[in-house]
């Protein structure tokens, strides 16, 4: 598991923060996708204009085949024995990367605070991956966090004041129904791993779930609130006179989009020269 840490420079101890989970299943194909264009404009746009706006990946950034299938089919068809031929297939991947994905995030690179692999994405011949491919255009090469799980520290500071928000993300495993179970699971998923916020992928829900949690201070008992969310997808459902993802994968009907966390930083009430986060909020 990877750990990428992100120093924020922030301009008032009042300072709200926003992290935007974002699962957008990229591609170019006309049919059967759904992925929202428009949408991944918005996002690209927002993240350029607005100073104290950052974003997550928790995998599935592009809409490709699982990466077992070329294993398969190089076993089937001998390809393995061919490695020009998928030197040629990785180098016409990363072509069609650099014109579209990496052209659109370059501006906003410094923006990203990780990125998982999830379940679409490229394996090269050389044994990386797409998204690493991706970090590493983009010149944030430790915001690549692993296949399907890591770790995002943001640490904010003002003059000689810091504190730090730190991430769990994962992509997630098995399907879900209903939104509580949804939100059971990816809780029960983090339960023996200790974070300030856990960000989820892959079941293309979106929503945020605010928790309190009661500990021991030095002297007295303290509450600071942790927060769970899942990052929806940039997938259009249910659309009249196309077949979208969701009716292949008899997924029912759901809102594309994502969710905005807002993290509240504050001067902490016993020292004026520290930082602190009073809050984390979400809206979906």
């Amino acid at each position: 598991m990877n750990i990428y840490n992100v120093p924020i420079e922030i301009s008032t101890y009042q300072q709200i923060v926003k992290l935007l989970p974002l699962e957008a299943h990229y591609s170019r194909r006309k049919m059967g996708n759904g992925f929202c264009l428009k949408t991944w404009n918005e996002v690209i746009k927002r993240l350029k204009t607005d100073k104290f706006c950052y974003a997550i990946f928790p995998g599935d950034i592009r809409d490709t085949g699982r990466p077992s299938a070329r294993e398969r089919r190089e076993y089937m068809f001998h390809e393995y024995e061919r490695k020009p031929a998928l030197t040629e297939e990785d180098e016409n991947d990363q072509y069609v990367l650099d014109s579209t994905i990496i052209k659109d995030l370059k501006p906003v690179a410094h923006k990203i605070i990780g990125m998982l692999d999830g379940d679409h994405f490229v394996r090269y011949a050389d044994g990386s991956t797409s998204t690493q491919y991706l970090c590493e255009k983009l010149g944030i090469p430790g915001a690549y966090l692993g296949e399907r799980l890591g770790g995002a520290r943001m640490t904010f500071r003002m003059k000689h004041a810091a504190c730090s928000l730190n991430i769990l993300a994962r992509h997630g495993v098995g399907g879900t129904g209903r939104i509580g179970s949804d939100i059971n699971r990816l809780i029960s998923q983090n339960e023996q791993f200790r974070a300030d916020l856990y960000i989820g992928g892959h079941t293309h829900k979106k929503w945020f779930y605010p928790m309190n949690i009661t500990y021991f201070g030095k002297y007295e008992l303290k509450n600071k609130v942790i927060g769970y969310a899942r990052a929806g997808s940039m997938l259009r459902s249910s659309v009249k006179g196309q077949v979208l993802y969701n009716e292949i994968a008899e997924m029912s009907p759901l809102k594309m989009g994502y969710p905005e966390i807002y993290i509240y930083l504050k001067r902490s009430p016993s020292n004026n020269d520290h930082l602190e986060i009073s809050d984390i909020r979400g809206l979906t």
